[in-house]
């Protein structure tokens, strides 16, 4: 998946008492589905040092293994949502997209992980890997009646591995999915390398963590309107939530559905709608953006269509519905014509990274130059995604005037079209 173009979803903690821990030491489990408990034993590493000690211990919280008390779903922490109006930092951003959703695997659905960023700096060198050193952590929490208790977590200090498109102000950096973490001090100061004392200074500000963390905490409560007045990082000890930075989300936006007369569409949409974006807040809705290339109509049985399929949540703030995360899958759906009607069979996606060139040309074929030309016109998609939330607001009649990703200015809404666009499309 290619991360949204102007977004990039990405903090606060100290070790605690039960000390710090490798982000990675979580027991990695097989996909489940998200009603699926994913495993409840944790490793933990005690530390000595800044970084993690040689010497690994596994501890268990009492906290750990206990079922939630609500059996609630907690959304996801994203960077846009929680943080980015207290002023949009893109690494900070991108380093909090990659440990929310990509550095620990197997946290249970209904928990959530947030996360701490301390940046101490970045390599630029090279665009295609740009390295951003930082003193990081992420806890995973569950709420437990008006509480949410820390369950697992740790320190993972080290380089989070990143891609930047643009130059300067306009620069957007997107996680690459690896990080070289320090497990042990001696891991640390050869990651860190010259940066090793600036990272000891930052790290050792137990109080600026700490604070951070609850701030963090604050604002996740506050945005997603949870009933939550407390934390806990240890057993029995349940610490009050500040004031939070955040303003709250003011209203639930209905789920989307395809506004539109073609039942072909309406198949399409519902399925990138259901299978391309993960959990969300309750208040927020996924609306598709499709970018169709081709579509192929030569077998009723294997119905292909060729494009960059976009997909976004929004959350609404005023008059305005704003961008929480998103993301374009370019690739092919293959739809099958039955007797009910219609029915996907298959999505084929373009690989990310060195691949993606390769799997492109495989997957478009003939059409691979027509989807390089529908990749860069960025005001053409924009004004698919206009006219898609524009029709949205209309069905759900909606006082909604325009919608905004962070970091821009909020872009208006043109008059509804429900009537031709799609079939135009």
């Amino acid at each position: 998946m290619t991360d949204i173009k102007k977004i990039t979803a990405l903090g606060v903690m100290a070790a605690m008492v039960i000390g710090c821990t490798a982000c990675g030491s979580k027991e990695e489990v097989p996909a489940q589905p998200e009603e699926s408990a994913a495993e409840e034993s944790v490793e933990t590493a005690a530390q000595e040092t800044p970084a993690a000690s040689e010497e690994v211990q596994e501890v268990q919280t009492e906290n750990e293994g206990e079922e939630s008390a609500e059996g609630e779903f907690l959304p996801k922490f994203y960077y846009n949502q929680v943080l980015a109006d207290n002023g949009f930092q893109p690494l900070e951003a991108a380093a909090y997209d990659y440990l929310a959703f990509d550095h620990v695997k197997g946290s249970d659905a209904d928990h959530v992980l947030i996360p701490y960023v301390n940046i101490v700096d970045v390599d630029e060198i090279d665009p295609s890997d740009v390295l951003l050193y930082g003193d990081y952590y992420v806890w995973e929490f569950e709420k437990q009646q008006d509480t949410l208790v820390m369950v697992s977590g740790g320190h993972c200090p080290g380089v989070i591995h990143l891609e930047r498109t643009g130059e300067g102000e306009t620069a957007i950096y997107s996680p690459k999915g690896t990080m070289d973490e320090g497990f042990t001090d001696d891991d640390t100061k050869a990651i860190f390398g010259e940066y090793y004392d600036h990272y000891l200074t930052l790290s050792s500000d137990d109080a600026a963590r700490e604070s951070g963390l609850a701030l963090n905490i604050a604002d996740y409560v506050t945005v997603n309107n949870l009933d939550i007045t407390g934390y806990q990082m240890s057993p029995n000890e349940t610490k009050d939530l500040p004031a939070a930075r955040a303003k709250h989300i003011t209203g639930a936006l209905p789920e989307y559905s395809y506004p539109g007369p073609e039942l072909f569409y309406s198949v399409l949409y519902d399925y990138l709608k259901e299978n391309l974006l993960g959990s969300r807040n309750e208040k927020e809705t996924v609306i598709p953006c499709p970018v169709i290339v081709y579509t192929d109509e030569s077998n009723n049985d294997d119905i292909r269509v060729y494009g960059n399929f976009w997909i976004y949540s929004y959350y609404l703030d005023g008059d305005i519905m704003k961008t929480s995360s998103g993301g374009s899958y370019p690739g092919c759906i293959h739809i099958k014509s039955t007797e009910a009607g219609y029915e996907v069979t298959d999505m084929e996606i373009v690989e990310d990274g060195q691949n993606y060139t390769d799997s492109a040309k495989k997957i478009f074929g003939e059409h691979y130059e027509d989807f390089v030309k529908a990749t860069g016109d960025t005001a053409g998609t924009e004004e698919i995604r206009a006219q898609i939330i524009a029709n949205y607001v209309a069905a759900n009649d909606l006082s909604v005037t325009a919608y905004q990703d962070y970091g821009w200015d909020p872009v208006a809404l043109p008059e509804e079209n429900i009537d031709t666009f799609y079939s135009d499309l």
